[in-house]
């Protein structure tokens, strides 16, 4: 005596739920076609990923590229403004030897070199009669190179001298 199919069926069901598989205890392979599918998938992924590191590495690489542009420009930018400032100062101590030596000796005039760079003082006759020209030059030395002048017309009144214009270079 056996029992019929639907009694066995019911007996299954009772003793086990149904999850969506077949019953029994192996799990289910996947048709070659699905399994080949999701391979390719997985395989295109990978190539995006690649694309996308090697897009993303070339954009980080062209920031980097411009950050060091733009710093060395301004370090450039700073070295020409601090050789200028340097310049102008250097040609202001020539004119202030000149200035000195034309107080206390009649030669003015004068020089000095230090490691900033060089500057230079002449004293000559003025167009008036108590009248003296001061010119100071500066010149400075290191990596960016820079010239300034200052020019100075001088009235001289028994060992006092009074600046009566000045003429700044740049």
């Amino acid at each position: 005596m056996g029992s019929s199919p639907s009694t066995n069926s019911s007996r299954r069901a009772s003793t086990r739920p149904y999850d969506g598989r077949r019953w029994s205890a192996k799990p289910r392979r996947p048709s070659p076609f699905i399994a080949s599918a999701a391979y390719a998938q997985r395989r295109s992924q990978r190539g995006f990923a690649l694309i996308s590191a090697l897009v993303l590495a070339f954009l980080y690489f062209g920031l980097m590229q411009l950050l060091l542009i733009d710093s060395s420009r301004s370090l450039h930018e700073a070295q020409s403004f601090k050789a200028r400032v340097v310049a102008k100062t250097l040609a202001e101590n020539g004119a202030e030897i000149a200035a000195t030596n034309a107080v206390n000796q009649d030669s003015g005039g004068g020089s000095v070199t230090d490691a900033q760079g060089f500057c230079r003082g002449t004293l000559a006759p003025g167009s008036g009669v108590n009248t003296l020209v001061i010119r100071g030059e500066g010149q400075t030395s290191g990596v960016v190179s820079q010239t300034a002048t200052v020019d100075l017309l001088l009235n001289r009144n028994f060992k006092q001298l009074n600046i009566a214009y000045a003429k700044h270079s740049q």
